[in-house]
């Protein structure tokens, strides 16, 4: 059905709907290691208004993100619920996911077939140079202006996969804010270890996204394996930090986890340096705190080990939670 849907799309309607105008918002880029947050940064950040996201809804039409985002809106939005016809799609933010699988029509959703229809991801890493030659930056940028314009908000799209590839598409993609989000290494390493037994049953088939230097991963044992993936994955972000300049935040998952009101503020200040108008003061209603995860000290202390693997053979990346404005 969801072929058959797209099938049906008119590929023009940005410019028959005047939708291709310079937006008022910029894009913004959720970067950082799979398990440190990145779907409850989405729930938060979509609950408050600050910001609009890929929803379920959004996610059925991969041919034209914009109608989908049209009709998401249509169904979800406050503002369009007229005689409430459409209430029962909207029961509000849960703050709930499975492997980054959440439950309602507004949710927050991955929109991996959007990406793909701009760009490669190898399921290793190539050169950033490499990796650009196919890259279809113009007619990313325009799908993305017209979805801005259509929510009228900045929006926010989960990054994990260009932790390799800042540089080159930060150079390619006007007007986008990068927000990198970290959680306590040690949580994230342990997190990653319990989701590939949720995802697969089995907890040594990888998880997340590889790093360029895979190579290195191979064979090592499980925790090693996945402590590895973080160090590299992190130390990737890190070192394109500097060159993305004002366009780049960094936060933590423990600081939307003590005071989400705060994270949001955080956030909203550096989206209003980028956006033409003012932004939208929050509106949804958030819990006063989130109680974060937090594994057992032997746990922790075998995490500690693993990660102690990489920064001990190849220096100490700059990977600890913590929030720069």
């Amino acid at each position: 059905m969801r072929h058959v849907l797209s099938s049906l799309v008119r590929t023009n309607i940005p410019e028959r709907a005047g939708l291709l105008k310079d937006p008022a918002f910029p894009l913004v880029v959720r970067l950082g290691s799979s398990k440190s947050g990145s779907t409850l940064f989405s729930q938060v950040l979509g609950e408050s208004g600050v910001v609009g996201h890929p929803t379920n809804v959004s996610a059925l039409f991969p041919s034209s993100a914009v109608l989908g985002t049209i009709v998401s809106e249509l169904l979800t939005n406050r503002r369009y619920r007229n005689y409430g016809e459409f209430d029962s799609l909207y029961a509000g933010a849960q703050f709930q996911s499975v492997s980054g699988k959440t439950s309602g029509a507004g949710a927050p959703a991955e929109f991996w077939e959007f990406w793909l229809k701009f760009f490669s991801f190898p399921e290793v890493p190539i050169g950033p140079q490499d990796w650009s030659a196919t890259a279809d930056f113009a007619g990313f940028s325009r799908e993305i202006r017209a979805i801005i314009n259509v929510i009228s908000k900045p929006f926010l799209l989960k990054g994990h996969h260009l932790s390799h590839y800042l540089e080159v598409f930060s150079n390619n993609v006007e007007n986008c804010v990068f927000i990198h989000a970290v959680r306590d290494p040690l949580e994230v390493i342990l997190s990653t270890e319990r989701a590939r037994v949720v995802r697969y049953g089995d907890p040594d088939r990888f998880f997340g996204w590889k790093p360029l230097q895979y190579g290195l991963l191979e064979g090592l044992p499980r925790l090693i394996q996945i402590a590895g993936q973080y160090y590299w994955n992190e130390r990737a972000i890190e070192e394109s930090a500097a060159q993305l300049g004002n366009r780049y935040l960094r936060v933590s998952y423990e600081s939307l986890c003590a005071s989400p009101y705060d994270f949001v503020e955080n956030v909203r200040s550096k989206l209003s340096e980028f956006s033409a108008i003012p932004l939208a003061e929050q509106t949804g209603q958030l819990p006063q705190t989130f109680e974060p995860r937090k594994s057992d000290e032997v746990a922790r202390r075998t995490a500690s080990s693993a990660l102690s693997y990489w920064t001990e053979r190849f220096g100490p990346a700059n990977v600890v939670s913590g929030d720069t404005g």
